[in-house]
């Protein structure tokens, strides 16, 4: 069964909802491809450097590490960048001495970057306004609404092990990350994105030898049973009345049980209007309120 439980992962109870919020070539990537694409930290650190590493008090040893790959001559690039020279700090015996404690740590983080992937899903009872804002793109915003329960129902074909667990949000001023523990070093974040609520799906594929490169790819597709998986899909606040019908025709074509396709309710408005006269008895005043934009009682013809 690729759902595999881990101390370092807080994984919540099988009912409670998960949204990922998408654009539409993503939408149509996970059903065309019938599989969920994870891609690797070290992919999505180009939005967030700090995806994945230590904390900041933990950085400290970069200093260290710095100061010893000044030392070494690259190909005229600069040393610290130079990811096979790192490499070559663990892979060439002997192992360098120099390289000990945090320092060694920091280098192994930086290259298993490379060979851990994540999904990332919001955990919610109900739609995020700051979601689609995030990822609504215009109007053309997706969310698919799913459980704990039905993520590990719909990996079980997957090869490898998967990891579910709550992202916890730490002041990384003061934080420590327990030391080679990548799954718990992958479920922390800075407190700032602690409105994403996130909950994340890990698939840790080290290299056999520590320190190695080895072949790194992006990401990788981990296969999916969509039916399971979906429980509904959801359209941005914005989104054209045409795309509800259009999203549903595509989930007929795709999906053998079709989920149904929601317009987001977060723009809707009360259907309730009241007169203003009404509006006004209401608040006490025994008068109409005026510059409200609220609809206005029809004029009453002048008695004879």
């Amino acid at each position: 069964m690729p759902f595999q439980p881990h101390d370092d992962a807080e994984t919540p109870a099988g009912n409670d909802l998960v949204w990922r919020y998408m654009d539409l070539p993503k939408f149509m990537s996970l059903l065309v491809d019938r599989a969920l694409y994870m891609p690797s930290v070290l992919s999505i650190a180009k939005a967030d450097p700090y995806e994945g590493v230590m904390t900041d008090k933990q950085h400290e040893a970069i200093r260290t590490l710095s100061r010893l790959m000044d030392s070494i001559e690259g190909d005229g690039e600069k040393p610290s960048d130079n990811a096979s020279i790192i490499a070559s700090l663990f892979i060439d015996p002997p192992l360098n001495p120099k390289v000990e404690g945090p320092a060694r740590e920091l280098v192994h983080e930086e290259i298993n970057r490379g060979h851990e992937y994540v999904s990332c899903w919001h955990l919610n009872g109900h739609e995020s306004d700051a979601m689609w804002k995030l990822y609504g793109l215009k109007g053309q915003g997706i969310a698919i609404r799913s459980s704990v329960k039905r993520l590990k129902d719909a990996i079980e074909s997957a090869v490898d092990p998967i990891h579910i667990g709550r992202v916890r949000y730490e002041d990384y001023s003061t934080y420590e990350i327990p030391p080679g523990q990548p799954v718990s070093r992958l479920l922390t974040k800075r407190r700032s994105f602690q409105h994403e609520n996130e909950l994340r799906m890990i698939v840790v594929k080290h290299p056999p030898t520590p320190g190695l490169i080895g072949f790194v790819t992006p990401g990788i597709n981990v296969p999916l049973n969509l039916n399971r998986l979906i429980e509904s899909i959801w359209l941005a606040p914005d989104a054209d009345p045409w795309m509800q019908s259009l999203i549903q025709k595509i989930a007929v074509k795709y999906l053998s049980d079709p989920p149904t396709v929601h317009q987001s309710r977060l723009n809707r408005r009360n259907p309730v209007q009241l007169p203003v006269r009404s509006f006004g008895t209401l608040l006490g005043l025994g008068a109409p309120i005026f510059g409200l934009g609220l609809p206005t009682d029809p004029p009453k013809p002048a008695k004879p």
